[in-house]
């Protein structure tokens, strides 16, 4: 607020002292100018002027960085460019502060903007921390479509697929700018997408079938069971138990990270899935092989969680380097259905194993309902097979595949 008006000098603004609450003093030479003096004794240039019936306050600078010839100059232009052009000059400050916004900047603002599952969030964190961290504090400005052609043929020599999904990331955090920063005629700020560079470039993709084949199991579970009885975290192990549960059950990465003790019921032999794609919860039986492991497992838990894993990523590199056995997380999900289905398992049946939803374009699923103890038996059957294949289990029948094609 105003409290009084002076003639503007170095002396009068220094001889300014600073009270309890902020307040204001007029220059009587340049109507519009004035300085703030904050409690503290911080004192600043600012303009004020009404511009379409809207009050408007410019800030030029503090009384330590212009003098008051430049203080009053430049509140005569910006007045001036306000009364006869219609300036905003607040406006136009805005505007260049988002024109200068960085990548990592328009992610943060794209995470609480939009509701992202954990899964996507986690790729998007892995695109941004590790294929494009070079250019997290580059302006939007500064990424031009010649670097993005550039990044991509890169990232493409270790991986096709990752290649293509850290563009996609790009892409989407660049639509997003495009929609969300605009001037104050409602003009994007970022009308251009660099990523539109790649319109032939795009790597070819093809739908991921890997599994594990009957033949590779028993290298597979050898492996498995080498790897250390603790973690770096002391969680039991739970790194080790944590794969044969995903291969036993079918479960996704997250839904078997996310899995509590409370939802495990070991004297029943089942367990809730809480999955976070169809954000449903399905009781699902297991077998006595994984109620041995779990009880065993319990017992040096130190958590709520029987897997409290969050990347899987070097417990399955070194499986991988002392079984030979390619594989990833997923490709152990595809191996249970893989299975299922070559042991004549209904199709039904398979998706409530694995908690699949075709969600409304298949009708006759929704009038299907498959209880828990109905699941137990083709559970049995395909955990039987896994382990008997994988060595694990001595059996006196192996149930027979329908085709040697599954082997391949």
């Amino acid at each position: 607020m105003f409290l009084n008006k002076m003639n503007f000098t170095k002396g009068s603004i220094d001889g300014l002292k600073p009270t309890d609450h902020r307040f204001e003093v007029g220059d009587t030479k340049t109507p519009g100018l004035s300085v703030r003096v904050t409690p503290k004794g911080v004192k600043t240039y600012v303009v004020f002027k009404r511009l379409k019936g809207k009050p408007k306050r410019i800030t030029l600078g503090k009384s330590t960085e212009l003098t008051v010839e430049k203080a009053r100059n430049k509140a005569k232009l910006i007045i001036g460019e306000m009364v006869y052009s219609g300036t905003d000059h607040n406006a136009e400050k805005k505007q260049e502060r988002i024109k200068s916004i960085t990548l990592v900047q328009v992610f943060e603002d794209y995470q609480s903007a939009s509701k992202l599952r954990p899964n996507t969030l986690s790729s998007y964190k892995l695109a941004i921390d590790r294929d494009l961290k070079d250019w997290n504090n580059k302006p939007l400005t500064e990424i031009s479509g010649a670097m993005v052609q550039k990044r991509h043929s890169k990232l493409s020599k270790i991986s096709d697929t990752s290649a293509n999904k850290s563009m996609r990331v790009l892409r989407a955090l660049f639509n997003f700018a495009r929609d969300q920063y605009e001037d104050s005629h409602g003009h994007s700020l970022f009308p251009d997408n660099p990523t539109r560079k790649l319109k032939r470039q795009w790597n070819r993709e093809s739908r991921r079938k890997g599994h594990i084949a009957k033949h590779q199991l028993k290298d597979w579970f050898e492996a498995v069971r080498k790897l250390p009885e603790t973690n770096e975290r002391g969680h039991g192990a739970c790194a080790r138990d944590y794969l044969i549960f995903i291969l036993l059950t079918g479960l996704r990465r997250r839904e078997a990270a996310l899995l509590l003790w409370e939802d495990i019921d070991l004297k029943a032999r089942r367990f809730i899935v809480r999955s976070p794609k169809n954000h449903d919860e399905l009781w699902m039986p297991f077998s006595d092989y994984l109620v041995d492991m779990l009880k065993g497992l319990k017992e040096v838990s130190k958590g709520d969680r029987p897997f409290p894993i969050e990347e899987p990523r070097k417990f399955i590199q070194k499986v991988r380097a002392d079984s030979d056995v390619h594989f990833t997380i997923h490709d152990l999900r595809r191996t249970f259905i893989t299975i299922a289905e070559s042991l004549d398992i209904g199709v039904y049946t398979i998706k409530t194993l694995v908690n699949h939803r075709t969600g409304h374009t298949d009708v006759t699923e929704g009038y299907i309902q498959i209880n828990t103890e109905r699941l137990r038996e083709p559970m049995d059957r395909i955990t039987d097979f896994i382990l008997t294949s994988g060595g694990v289990r001595k059996s006196a029948e192996i149930v027979k595949i329908k085709s040697d094609a599954n082997e391949a």
